[in-house]
């Protein structure tokens, strides 16, 4: 007789069916909720930049992504909670409200990391808004190139903008 992969694939079909729904007398699947995240909490309504000029943080917001400037071009899934197995880079996004400066201004934007109440990283970029921007929004990446490095835990992220803590968000690695 000839192979038929009609007739031997039915089978391993309905062993995959079966492996991946579970066999019950319910019929029901069980999961427990996942844990929610506390919000992010803007701290200061409004950052002055230089003497003259001010920001309105508007939103910390967290995504995960290769280690590289397309991250940053690609569509982007906002979360708060990663899969270990899966998480690279995670990347923090600050969006700022202003006004359009006359002139390009420049300040530091700073991230405390904390797993489970313990520093365990800082990083510092120097972040710039041009003439043209009523709006901008920062991004600061912090992680691996391969996935599965990250700890499992609960993350807090202060957020220093012009050395001012100016907010504090939250995610989870599990």
């Amino acid at each position: 007789m000839f192979f038929n992969p009609k007739r031997s694939l039915n089978p391993i079909f309905f062993a995959s069916l079966l492996s991946v729904t579970g066999c019950s007398t319910t019929g029901v699947l069980e999961n427990s909720p996942a844990p929610v995240m506390p919000e992010s909490k803007i701290i200061e309504e409004q950052v002055a930049l230089t003497p003259s000029f001010s920001a309105h943080p508007r939103s910390i917001r967290f995504f995960e992504g290769e280690r590289s400037q397309l991250a940053i071009l690609n569509d982007k899934t906002y979360e708060t909670r990663f899969a270990k197995t899966l998480a690279r880079t995670i990347y923090t996004e600050i969006d700022l409200d202003h006004p359009r400066p006359e002139k390009q201004v420049h300040f530091p934007i700073m991230l405390y990391f904390r797993q489970n109440g313990k520093l365990v990283r800082v990083d510092e970029i120097q972040a710039r808004i041009d003439p043209q921007w009523s709006a901008s929004s920062h991004l600061i990446g912090a992680g691996y190139f391969e996935p599965g490095k990250w700890a499992v835990g609960d993350y807090e992220v202060d957020v220093y903008v012009n050395s001012k803590k100016t907010a504090i968000a939250h995610f989870a690695v599990y």
